[in-house]
């Protein structure tokens, strides 16, 4: 195991997604109060500072303008700590470029910043990158999607960016490796591996005691059943016929609803999964041991065993197997329900902030000495404002 890095330093797990990333974030957000008293501070105040890490990618000139309001509220916490590790945790961080990476580097301290990057075998995260992909909206079949990024695009040029951007450790270890040199960038290999591996590393790396770091029950991010699946893709090509109206409420809504699914699966009964073949799996050990090379040739510090990665943890079938054509009338009836309280809750969040607006807008008027206006009023208020002007109306007739 791993000596704890030295005191003072910011531990800076880039991820990517989809390598065990969910468990370990949940583990340090459940135990930051016992964490804290050990002398270690997780940065940001939900499970992961998701919105301050993407924001963070707008240091580059490359990315369009973001709200930085997130990232620099980050930044002052983690400057401000007096813990004697600080850890920040985000896949977000994966995707930053080198110029993105050199603004996040020197906002935490780059003579102080340990980078840690995780990873399980490529052949294991295709299914469930996939699902990703068709949580945001993509419409292509698994075996095509296969061939696209294994074969048509395996450099990521074109389709697949996304996935190749994020699961290429060794580009990343080298973009970080240059900018904090080798002996501080970490790779930790997950494959053949305990589950609860990755936070006995990390309680390691920040001389926690051992057992300190619990994953919580139901907050890992597995993928759904096979059904499952296709039900969201094909909902996919059912919002794509309809036009780009109303697009990003329904990604939300339907990301939030297969959110509610995965966490209470056991109300499914088609618990189908899905297989990668057995010739994609083939190509992505091919494609982990370059990428083992590359990572080797670096001079990183490596944990766990980096040629497992090239070996899928199950065996792989010839063939993917026939997509579902349909699911269980109780598994439908699951989605409706999580659906209707996805909307439900998108909804509620809506009339709350409009209200909020209203009543901002109510106030300052008022400080103005200023008529009120219909479009700020509520329902009784504004019967009692238009009763009032129908009145005045008589009266002067």
């Amino acid at each position: 195991m791993p000596d704890p890095l030295p005191k003072g330093s910011r531990l800076l797990h880039i991820g990517p997604a989809k390598t065990g990333t969910t468990s370990l974030q949940s583990a340090f957000h459940h135990s930051r109060g016992i964490a804290e008293e050990h002398g270690v501070h997780y940065a940001g105040a939900g499970r992961q500072p998701w919105y301050a890490a993407s924001a963070s990618l707008g240091l580059s000139p490359a990315v369009r303008d973001r709200d930085m309001k997130p990232w620099e509220a980050l930044v002052a916490e983690v400057q401000g700590s007096g813990a004697d590790r600080v850890v920040i945790s985000s896949e977000a961080f994966a995707h930053a470029d080198a110029h993105a990476a050199d603004g996040i580097l020197e906002a935490f301290g780059r003579d102080r910043t340990r980078v840690v990057i995780t990873m399980r075998p490529l052949a294991d995260m295709l299914s469930s990158s996939w699902w990703q992909f068709v949580q945001g909206g993509v419409t292509i079949p698994y075996d095509e999607w296969l061939q696209g990024v294994l074969v048509d695009d395996r450099e990521g040029e074109r389709i697949t960016k996304g996935f190749w951007r994020r699961s290429r450790i060794d580009v990343l270890a080298e973009r970080w490796a240059d900018r904090v040199g080798a002996e501080n960038v970490t790779v930790i290999s997950l494959a053949d591996r305990p589950r609860d591996f990755v936070v006995r590393t990390f309680e390691e790396l920040t001389a926690l005691p051992s057992g300190i770091l619990v994953p919580q029950e139901g907050e890992s991010n597995t993928t759904l059943p096979y059904p499952m699946l296709e039900l969201g893709r094909h909902f996919n090509e059912v919002v794509k016929s309809q036009g780009a109206k109303g697009q990003r409420r329904v990604h939300v809504t339907r990301m939030r609803a297969f959110n509610m699914v995965k966490r209470h699966s056991d109300l499914l009964t088609d618990m189908t999964r899905i297989d990668t073949p057995a010739w994609a799996v083939e190509e992505a050990g091919k494609i982990a041991a370059e990428m083992n090379d590359r990572v080797r040739a670096l001079g990183v510090n490596v944990i766990g065993d980096l040629d497992a990665l090239t070996r899928p943890s199950r065996t792989a079938p010839e063939s993917v197997a026939p997509a579902p054509t349909s699911v269980p009338i109780e598994d439908a009836a699951a989605v409706m329900y999580f659906t209707m309280l996805a909307t439900e809750g998108r909804t509620r969040l809506n009339m709350t902030r409009e209200f909020e607006k209203r009543q901002a807008r109510q106030a300052l008027r008022r400080a103005q000495n200023a008529p009120p206006r219909p479009e700020d009023l509520g329902g009784r208020e504004l019967v009692r404002l238009l009763g009032s002007r129908v009145k005045r109306r008589i009266t002067r007739r």
